[in-house]
């Protein structure tokens, strides 16, 4: 396993992950990380910080709230301590049970295949020890009174006994105070026994044992006579409290010993815990991402080490065939962090912090990153800055492979700048035949030119304001930049004449820069032309979408009125067809007189204003109206509606351009054109009366008859169509007065709907097609 150079400060980064640990042992773990050298080991990784994010977003925390105090009785009991003071073991049932909690609420989030499950597994502890630890040990740290029944009825004797003499101890003092035999002070224990202060000079006032004296020799500490025996119990109770106290602890010392291993694993097992929950929340606070598999593409790049707010992002996006991508561009523009920012994406996915990209970014797997960059001179070891890249590059050629992300700053940086390019293009090349993965800054136009020119090698740049001299730091691709030397040295206050002179002797170099600068600006303007379309194309999309979730409620609102008009259609209709039964039997009534026939047209069409028209097609997806129905390719059998017919009719046969159709009794002849396939009608509900046209004909013929007379056939042929719901007749008139006369009164006529010539297979000018509106 490579360790990550320390060009790249890694160890920062580490050490802010591990600000997030709750134990000292899991902290020393993150800062001892090391990026995964496998695909395998890195997934593992990288899993395990996705699975804790989830747990941290449920609450949780990693169990090692007594990992210190654990770390420190298991150490003690490898030293050999047989007994563990009543803490200590509390400590140890704590920790024991917060294992257990921890692992009843994270063991149902985390499948069995998860990575963390192999964490889990070190954390199951004997929960009967902790039951037991806690029932022998009080939360203030002392052996519980109902730890055994003899060590409880030991602590009542022995509080009895030193209760009785407290008090026999309170009474002598208050006598021999009075007698002034005592000193100012209260009475107190010395090697365990009750004692009074007594003057030396009244020693012989108090008969028992001197435990005690003074420092000053004026005060002796007596244990009266009288009380002697009364301590000597008390002592014996208390050496018999403290036997039993030890048996208790020594006991559950035991206990715990047995359990060292499983301790140990736990607290192992803790301690990674914890360690992977500060990658968790590193990664959550930094919101990085783990890149896909794939050519690089790491979108929104910015470097972890600078502030949020301060840190310009950067899309780094290289083709397949990338093999040395050659940056460029002016002093303090940012070349350096760009590239440090590339290399730690891939050293931080592959430990488990993920990458400060965005998501939608990938990058190939690198094993082993490689940097040569910064001022590496060593007195010590008499190397120069030169000296020290050299020693960098050599240890590149010989280690570097197809695996291997290398970052080289400024190659040919403390020599001839001619043969150090050379140099340079050679080490760039060799690099590349071992199809490693090169990020090389330069200055140098050799290098740029040779990227131009060299498959695999790529150039690119960071952006700079030629107007401000100020750096935008962000990356550019495809175009190499300038170094802006001179623009630099005017900035910096050199004096005109200095400058001019410059460009002079810089020759075709500083008109290089020129170009590149212009092309930069080329290059800028251009990426804002695209960047305007695309925000365009965004808000028309995001229009686009919007129309459609108005246009669903539409069409919602739409099929909801249709299906109760519908409804409300069926109900009427069902009711006026049996009104219209009744009449329509008095007009095929024979006999029937002309004024009883009039007066049931009357009433029939009084019945088709009332009557609602039937259900129309509705919007067509896309809001507006309805597509076309197919036309061609009617089949007999097919259902269909007419223009200008209420009633839908059934396809009996097709014929070129003309098809029959028969709707209810009458049998039709009808262009396929002014036919729409439909759905076919609902059967009538049982007990429905079925209310079928009247047999009209769809055609009108008047030839031979006078105005007046063509007139009153074609008002009751009209009333005729209405009834029975066909609102398309051909009235035949000829070319003469009669034609002017009825073709007059129809467009004066309030139920006609539109009156035009009829096509000339019809009849042309000789005819005309009479639309009737619907429902007069």
């Amino acid at each position: 396993m490579s360790a990550v150079p320390e060009a790249l400060e890694f160890r920062r980064i580490l050490g802010d992950a591990a600000s997030g640990c709750l134990s000292r042992r899991g902290a020393a773990k993150v800062l001892k990380l090391f990026p995964g050298d496998t695909p395998e080991k890195a997934l593992t990784l990288e899993k395990e910080t996705l699975q804790a994010r989830e747990l941290v977003g449920m609450g949780l925390t990693p169990p090692v709230s007594r990992a210190g105090s654990l770390e420190e009785s298991i150490e003690a009991l490898r030293r050999g301590a047989v007994i563990l003071e009543p803490p200590r073991l509390r400590d140890i049932g704590a920790a024991i049970r917060e294992f257990g909690e921890f692992l009843g609420a994270a063991g149902g989030p985390c499948p069995p295949e998860a990575p963390l499950q192999r964490l889990l597994a070190g954390l199951p502890v004997s929960a009967e020890l902790a039951a037991h630890l806690y029932s022998i040990t009080t939360e203030d740290g002392d052996v519980s009174p109902r730890a055994t029944r003899r060590y409880g009825e030991l602590l009542t004797r022995a509080d009895r006994l030193r209760r009785e003499m407290s008090s026999r101890v309170a009474h002598a003092a208050s006598r021999l105070a009075a007698a002034g035999v005592l000193r100012d002070a209260p009475p107190s224990i010395r090697n365990g026994r009750f004692v009074l202060p007594v003057a030396s000079g009244k020693r012989g006032a108090v008969a028992g044992i001197i435990h005690d004296r003074s420092d000053s020799g004026s005060t002796l500490f007596i244990e009266p006579a009288e009380l002697v025996e009364d301590g000597n119990a008390l002592q014996e109770a208390e050496v018999e409290l403290q036997r039993e106290r030890r048996r208790i602890l020594r006991d559950a010392t035991a206990m715990v010993r047995r359990e060292l291993e499983a301790l140990e694993r736990g607290l192992e097992a803790a301690t990674d815990i914890d360690a992977v929950f500060a990658r968790a929340l590193y990664s959550s606070r930094e919101n990085t991402v783990f890149p896909g598999a794939g050519p690089m593409r790491l979108l929104g790049l910015r470097h972890p080490l600078i502030e949020r707010d301060r840190v310009v992002r950067s899309d780094l996006v290289l083709p397949g065939e990338w093999r040395v991508l050659v940056i460029s561009g002016p002093n303090a523009g940012g070349k350096s962090v760009l590239m440090k920012a590339a290399a730690l994406a891939s050293v931080m996915a592959r430990a488990g912090l993920g990458a400060c990209v965005e998501p939608g970014s990938a990058m190939p797997f690198f094993t082993r990153v490689m940097v040569s960059m910064g001022d590496n001179q060593s007195i010590s070891d008499q190397l120069s800055t030169y000296s020290a890249r050299l020693a960098e590059q050599r240890e590149m050629l010989e280690k570097a492979d197809a695996s291997t992300l290398l970052v080289i700053d400024e190659p040919a940086a403390g020599t001839d700048p001619a043969t150090g390019a050379a140099l340079a293009a050679a080490l760039l090349v060799f690099l590349a035949s071992r199809n490693s993965k090169v990020l090389v800054s330069t200055h140098m136009g050799q290098l740029k030119k040779m990227a131009l020119e060299t498959p695999g090698f790529l150039n690119g740049s960071l952006a700079f304001d030629r107007e401000t001299l100020t750096p935008a730091y962000s990356f550019v691709f495809g175009v190499p930049g300038a170094s802006f030397t001179l623009e630099a040295a005017r900035a910096a206050g050199i004096p005109g004449e200095v400058i001019e002179r410059a460009e002079e002797l810089a020759g075709d170099p500083f008109r290089l820069d020129n170009l590149l600068a212009s092309l930069t600006e080329l290059n800028e303007a251009r990426a804002g032309e695209v960047e305007a379309l695309r925000l365009q194309r965004s808000m028309e999309a995001e229009a686009e979408e919007r129309r459609k979730r108005e246009h669903r409620k539409v069409m919602t609102d739409f099929d909801a009125m249709g299906r109760a008009l519908e409804e409300e259609y069926r109900s009427r209709m069902r009711r006026i067809s049996s009104r219209a039964d009744s009449l329509l039997a008095v007009i095929s009534r024979a006999g029937g007189g002309p004024g009883e026939a009039r007066e049931a047209r009357k009433a029939i069409r009084e019945l088709v204003e009332e009557a609602p028209p039937g259900p129309r097609p509705g919007p067509s997806p896309g809001g507006g109206p309805a597509a076309p129905a197919r036309k061609a390719g009617l089949c007999p059998g097919e259902w269909v509606r007419i223009e200008g017919w209420n009633l839908p009719g059934r396809v009996e046969s097709v014929g070129g351009s003309t098809a029959r159709v028969r709707s209810g009794n009458i049998l039709l002849s009808m262009p396929v054109a002014s036919l729409t396939p439909v759905e076919a009608p609902e059967p009538a509900a049982p007990g429905v009366p079925r209310w079928d046209p009247i047999p009209v004909s769809p055609e009108v013929n008047l030839l031979g008859l006078t105005v007046e007379e063509a007139v009153g056939e074609l008002d009751r042929r009209m009333d005729d169509a209405s009834a029975s719901g066909l609102f398309r007749l051909r009235v035949i008139h000829g070319k003469g007065a009669l034609m002017a006369g009825v073709t007059g009164w129809l467009r004066r006529d309030r139920r006609v709907r539109s009156v035009s010539q009829a096509s000339p297979a019809e009849g042309g000018a000789g005819a005309s097609v009479v639309l009737l509106k619907e429902g007069t």
